[in-house]
């Protein structure tokens, strides 16, 4: 990290500044709340006034210096002891002299008498251009509050940088990229204020919880307030009376506070005086903190049984049924006695709010007491979180165990999911689904996770079958039909039928006005993504995109990163390569050490977008190895093509190079043909994971919509299609001779009949000239046949 921090986000500021301490202007006023970097413009400025060989004096107004006359000016001019006009007039004589000249008072609002008058007089006389900091809101000296007031000089007022420029400063100090999510909190935590944020990041760093990961820097636990940044935030604070501090105190706790409820526990004098003070602000209904930092600090400093009985105080007040998540924090963390089904409803609310670290808590507290319905919602939230030894534990426990034919049903369903996603053991996940089978509850979710796990399995045939009237029933919850549309979703993706893409979006409650209530919805819009890109119509992928990540933008935990994997692949669906880097890399950052389900379709995506902006390097560690253990988690190998799309090459590949002149191809001999996968203009992803490549001339026209085409994130069975001419129609599909539902994994490759002597070979494909750098995917060009060749 940078020893010195550099200027950031301030250059209209600068210019406004430095324009205004030119030889013969008249100077400028800089005011501001304290820590929004007045002084370090100020000190910018003069560095360029320094430049054109111009002399500096700087004062200072001080707490210290203000009860002497010309204090300010102490140690910058000798003015010997004497009656005051007689001082004033002979610090401006020495003034006069050392012209050309820069006067620049820091903190003038602290000026004694006598110095503010000297002041004045420069800049009435024109002596010297005079640039003036002062805090906002602080009394100043009417002679200082003259000086734009009676329009002497102008006035700048200094705002607290912006989120953009946050960010911006974070990522120079530091010398590489921020992760979105942890620059958005350090400005939320510091207000922008360049001083807090200064010292909050340096003591963050220094203990390791401000660290790079996959080369993106991010925030990886709670801050912990130094005691430096304590100290300045506690001037800021000032003293506190007693009934202040309880405002402040309750506030910091249980922010927003009802304005109604902090006067019953306080008193409405001491609550209007803390909003007089600038330590709460209010909007008549609601208090919250004035500053983020003052709610740390505070929180710091109290004593733990006072923050207990605090919190016990407001959550009696908060009435649990509109929202029963404030009570229950409050309640959990205070001296009130645990209320378990308080607790697991609200466990259930912030799981529909994807905030999983907190459902996890509650749920944890809630299953405390053995009720099943508790320990299944613990167990679901584990999962979720990729604790899956955990959440295996207590629902294998919960089957030996349950009650009843129901609540084993739902237990070895919950495994089930566990043990697909989680643990990637598909083989016990049969097991268990047929153990939840025989029990003959529950059918209509035994049936949708039945569909789930075909389709993750690649066996689309029972999917194509039992799922679209499975669609068409009535389903018991959301997690049914989210089950259910997850599975018609992915088969819809891969055997191109646009209108049941869309039933199963209805279905599963992806629609323009509403996002689906529980976590498995990611899944659902991950395929509907996939399924809108082949079918190609990138617009409504990137819509489905961009309303789950808004709705998972500011949570913590794995929400967020499965929110972000979903618009880098609707960025990549709609040709914006470079725009989908961003969303990928953060994504890859939290999750490439996880065991998390999305990290597969992360890592496909990311290794594709770095290979076609030609970063094969970067790209070649998302791609580890092909080991057994990824195969099987994902049904394919590594797509070596995203490699190939720029001519890079795939890690292990020691083959030399080709020379630029090829040889002409020789025919290979009847049954030995072996595909040959390239990136075209129209498909730049093509890969063992992808749909079936067209033969050249059913490509679409150029007309239509190209958009690049990424991996599949599950890939599954696809409708072969046996030899045939190029121009010719496919001669498979459901109901054909050769048409299987469990068909091979790797996909049918186009095929011709031109070959020599009869031989069925590949087509070869044509690589565009066009380089990815220059934007999306260009429209292909058309194909034409010739007899004996495919051109």
């Amino acid at each position: 990290m940078k020893a010195s921090w550099p200027l950031t986000g301030r250059d209209e500021e600068l210019r406004a500044v430095t324009a205004a301490i030119r030889p013969g202007a008249a100077g400028i006023v800089v005011a501001g709340a304290a820590g929004v970097g007045k002084t370090r413009l100020v000190r910018e400025a003069l560095t360029v006034a320094a430049g054109r060989r111009t002399d500096v004096v700087w004062a200072h107004g001080s707490t210290a210096a203000r009860a002497f006359p010309l204090g300010a000016f102490a140690g910058l001019l000798d003015v010997p002891p004497g009656d005051a006009a007689g001082a004033i007039g002979r610090a401006l004589d020495q003034l006069a002299r050392r012209r050309p000249l820069v006067l620049a008072v820091d903190d003038a609002h602290l000026l004694d008498e006598h110095s503010a008058i000297v002041l004045h007089r420069v800049v009435v006389r024109g002596l010297a251009p005079a640039l003036v900091t002062l805090r906002t809101g602080a009394p100043a000296p009417d002679i200082v509050t003259s000086l734009w007031k009676d329009d002497h000089l102008s006035r700048t007022d200094l705002g607290p940088l912006d989120l953009a420029g946050t960010t911006h400063l974070v990522a120079r100090v530091l010398g590489g990229p921020v992760e979105s999510a942890s620059a958005h909190r350090l400005w939320t935590l510091t207000g922008g204020s360049p001083l807090f944020l200064r010292h909050l990041l340096t003591g963050e760093v220094s203990a390791g919880r401000f660290t790079p990961a996959s080369g993106i820097w991010r925030w990886i636990s709670e801050p912990e307030i130094s005691p430096e940044l304590t100290g300045l935030v506690e001037r800021q604070i000032g003293g506190l009376a007693a009934g202040v501090r309880d405002v402040v105190d309750l506030v910091a706790l249980a922010e927003p506070a009802a304005v109604e409820t902090l006067a019953a526990l306080t008193s409405p004098a001491d609550l209007e005086e803390a909003e007089d003070r600038g330590l709460v602000r209010t909007d008549g209904l609601v208090a919250r903190r004035a500053h983020p930092l003052y709610g740390e600090v505070r929180r710091a400093a109290m004593g733990r049984l006072r923050a207990r009985r605090l919190r016990g105080l407001v959550a009696r007040t908060l009435d649990p049924a509109a929202d029963p998540i404030p009570r229950a924090v409050l309640t959990l963390d205070s001296d009130l006695a645990p209320d378990p089904a308080l607790f697991l409803r609200a466990a259930e609310a912030a799981t529909r709010m994807y905030d999983l670290p907190l459902a996890e808590r509650l749920a944890g507290a809630a299953a405390a007491t053995g009720d099943p319905g508790a320990r299944l919602v613990h167990a679901s939230a584990l999962s979720w979180l990729s604790r899956g030894d955990e959440a295996e534990a207590i629902l294998a426990d919960l089957a030996r165990t349950a009650p009843d034919a129901r609540a084993l049903a739902m237990a070895h369903l919950h495994r089930t999911g566990n043990l697909i996603f989680t643990m990637a053991r598909p083989g016990e996940a049969r097991r268990t689904l047929a153990a939840a089978e025989a029990t003959g509850a529950a059918p209509a979710h035994v049936a949708a996770m039945a569909l789930v796990l075909a389709a993750s399995t690649g066996d689309l045939g029972p999917v194509l079958e039992h799922g679209p009237a499975l669609l068409r029933a009535e389903l018991p919850d959301d997690l049914a039909r989210i089950l259910v549309a997850s599975a018609m979703s992915a088969a819809a993706a891969v055997t191109g039928e646009p209108d049941l893409l869309d039933r199963a979006a209805v279905v599963g409650g992806l629609t323009a006005d509403r996002v689906p209530v529980v976590i498995p919805g990611f899944g659902l819009a991950d395929f509907q993504v996939l399924g809108h890109r082949l079918a190609g119509a990138p617009d409504r992928a990137g819509d489905h995109a961009g309303r789950m990540r808004a709705a998972s933008a500011d949570l913590p935990g794995p929400a967020r990163l499965m929110g972000l994997v979903i618009a880098g692949h609707a960025a990549l669906a709609g040709g914006r390569v470079r725009d989908a880097l961003l969303p990928l890399r953060e994504a890859w950052a939290g999750l490439a050490g996880s065991g998390h389900e999305f990290r597969f379709r992360c890592r496909t995506l990311l290794a594709t977008a770095l290979a076609l902006t030609g970063q094969d390097g970067p790209a070649a560690p998302c791609w580890p190895a092909s080991s057994p253990a990824a195969i099987r988690r994902t049904g394919s190998t590594p797509p070596t093509t995203c490699w190939r799309g720029r001519g890079a090459r795939p890690p292990g590949d020691r083959r030399p190079k080709r020379s630029a002149t090829r040889s002409p191809r020789r025919a290979s001999p009847a049954g030995s043909a072996r595909p040959r996968t390239r990136c075209s203009p129209g498909r730049p992803w093509s890969s063992s994971a992808t749909r079936p490549p067209r033969c050249p001339a059913s490509r679409p026209s150029p007309g239509s919509a190209p958009g690049p085409r990424p991996p599949a994130p599950m890939p599954g069975p696809r409708r072969t299609t046996t030899a045939r001419p190029c121009c010719g129609p496919p001669t498979a599909g459901p109901g054909s001779a050769t048409w299987s539902p469990r068909a091979t994994r790797r996909p049918a490759r186009p095929t011709c009949s031109a070959g020599r002597g009869g031989t069925v070979r590949p087509c070869p494909r044509r690589r565009s000239r066009r380089s990815w750098r220059t934007g999306p995917a260009p429209a292909p060009r058309p194909w034409r046949s010739r007899p004996g060749r495919c051109r």
